[in-house]
Parts: structure tokens; sequence; C-alpha cells
């Protein structure tokens, strides 16, 4: 009984000294090819929304109620390529977040706030669409006021930040 016992056994423990030897990678190529996309994405999201923001801050005609909606979104966006997408890079290079509670938290935050405000920033385009296609004579003379476009902005923005706060104080 031990001679059939012990051929398992050996079977077993060469199968897991080969699985053992086999050098394991902590960072594969596919996680390398994330990366490089991750990173190229950064980028496109950084340097594209920088123009936008460029675009419509120093060209006068483009300063429409229309371009101040999707000026908030670009800000959104522009802010999510800096403050969000490279932790979130860093943290699938290293495994683990290596940089602390209190920037986790941050980090978290920022990431609830900045991605809620552009949803938000995107209804608030939807709906100034909406109400110009539907309402074109009534929209144009009533609703279409860079103050009233401010605070809409500012209702987003304001919104995105009272959403983020119960989380950021543990509720």
């Amino acid at each position: 009984m031990s001679s059939t016992v012990a051929p398992s056994v050996a079977n077993a423990s060469s199968v897991n000294e080969s699985a053992s030897s086999t050098p394991s990678t902590p960072f594969g190529v596919q996680q390398t090819v994330l990366v490089i996309l991750l990173s190229i994405v950064i980028v496109i999201v950084v340097v594209g929304n920088t123009l936008v923001i460029a675009s419509v801050i120093t060209t006068r005609r483009l300063r429409t109620v229309t371009n101040c909606f999707i000026m908030s979104l670009a800000v959104a966006d522009w802010l999510v390529g800096i403050f969000v997408m490279p932790p979130a890079v860093a943290y699938l290079i290293m495994g683990a977040w290596e940089l602390g509670w209190i920037l986790c938290d941050i980090w978290v935050s920022l990431d609830i706030l900045l991605c809620t405000a552009s949803i938000l920033s995107l209804c608030a385009i939807s709906v100034d669409r909406y109400l110009a296609v539907t309402q074109p004579l009534s929209y144009s003379r009533n609703r279409r006021s860079k103050r009233l476009a401010f605070w809409m902005i500012m209702v987003v923005w304001v919104s995105s930040a009272l959403i983020t706060a119960p989380p950021m104080f543990g509720w």
C-alpha cells in the first residue's frame, strides 16, 4: 500500500515544484500593454480637453451658451485626466495602493466628484439641446443667457460636491 501512495505523493510534489519553479512575473505582457494603452488615453484626454478649453477661452465666437456647457464637461474630464487616471495607472503598476490612506481617500473622492460632474455636465448639455430643438423660438428668447448657463453649471458642480460629501464623511 505504501508503494501506491508514494508515487502519487511524488507526482504531486513534482507538480508543485514545477509550478513554483516557473518564473511568475508580477507584471506580465498584458499589464504592460494595458499600462501603455491607458497612458496613451491619459495623454489624449489631457491634450484634447486642453485644446477645447483653450479654444473656448481664446476665441470670442466660441463663447456661446452651449459651449459653456461643453467647457464645463471639458474641465471635468481634464481634471479626471490629471488627478484620477494617473494614480489609477500607478495602482495598476504597483499592484497595491502605496500612496497612503489620505491620498487614497482624496483620490476616490476626486474620482466620484469629477466623474459625477462629467455625467451631470452631459445631462445639462442634453437638456440644453433638447430645449433648443423642441422649443426653438421660446428657447432662443428666454433661456439663452450665459447667466442661466452659469447657474446651471454651478448646480452641476455643487450637486457633484454634495454627492461626493457623504462618502468622504463615512456616510
